[in-house]
């Protein structure tokens, strides 16, 4: 419908390394997201990323995985709210440039425009 939106987005970018060993890393990554009005002034979101990190120079890589969703409450023209929660995994095949991980991450904000 007309209230919703569906992002799909990928990319390959060749990033600075933090691991001595190796100076860049590609970052490939997929992401799809959705957005939709539930209400004319709150919008929620859904979104999903795959991102596979190739270290040049080396045979390390990571799977990142990330699970998200938000919503945006618009009060007025110049205030707003936002909250969000993600949860963030990160599996390696290279116990040198870091260990496994996984992440549950919570927002929550206040956006004052003029």
């Amino acid at each position: 419908s007309e209230l919703t939106t569906f992002t799909l987005e990928a990319r390959r970018v060749l990033e600075d390394s933090n691991i001595a060993s190796t100076s860049a890393f590609f970052d490939n990554r997929a992401t799809l997201r959705v957005d939709h009005s539930l209400l004319r002034n709150l919008l929620v979101n859904a979104y999903g990323e795959y991102a596979r990190q190739d270290y040049t120079g080396s045979s390390a890589s990571f799977d990142v995985y990330r699970l998200g969703s938000g919503a945006t409450f618009f009060s007025s023209n110049w205030l707003r709210f936002n909250a969000s929660a993600a949860y963030t995994g990160r599996r390696g095949n290279n116990t040198f440039a870091g260990a496994d991980l996984d992440e549950i991450r919570g927002q929550v904000g206040v956006t004052f425009m003029r």
